[in-house]
């Protein structure tokens, strides 16, 4: 899960939208930066754009996810 791996309040994954440019197989070594892009902050909600590389700095995903940001 997204927010188990990331610093921070939890947070629930609303939506994923990723294109995948080239073949990422088992076993590849993968670089993924997070970017954020939007903060709507009455329904606190992120919007983080996201970019993979593989380990020969080839761009392989790219795409946003949104997540929602968990008060409690």
């Amino acid at each position: 899960m997204v927010s188990e791996k990331l610093p921070g309040r939890a947070c629930i994954l609303l939506q994923k939208e990723l294109l995948f440019y080239r073949p990422v197989h088992v076993g590849d070594l993968i670089t993924a930066e997070l970017e954020i892009i939007d903060i709507h902050a009455e329904r606190n909600w992120v919007t983080q754009k996201v970019t993979c590389f593989n380990e020969n700095g080839n761009e392989v995903i790219k795409g946003q996810i949104v997540l929602f940001v968990l008060t409690n």
